[in-house]
């Protein structure tokens, strides 16, 4: 009986580690995604000159802040 009770506490403890884990994972994405779309909309805002001098084509804006954020 003891075993049981302390397997119990085990998985409760082990359930409330889990959703933390879930709660970080779901913050850390979301930062992600704001410092994803961050960038974006920044490299957006530059002329073609601009990016020109950075080495970036427009059309591979997504992808250098995929890259940039760890996608």
């Amino acid at each position: 009986m003891e075993a049981i009770e302390r397997r119990g506490a085990t998985d409760g403890a082990e359930q409330r580690a889990s959703g933390k884990g879930i709660i970080m994972n779901m913050a850390r994405s979301f930062s992600n995604w704001r410092k994803y779309r961050q960038t974006v909309n920044e490299l957006s805002r530059m002329n073609a000159r601009e990016l020109q001098d950075l080495g970036i084509n427009r059309s591979e804006i997504k992808t250098v802040a995929r890259a940039a954020v760890g996608f």
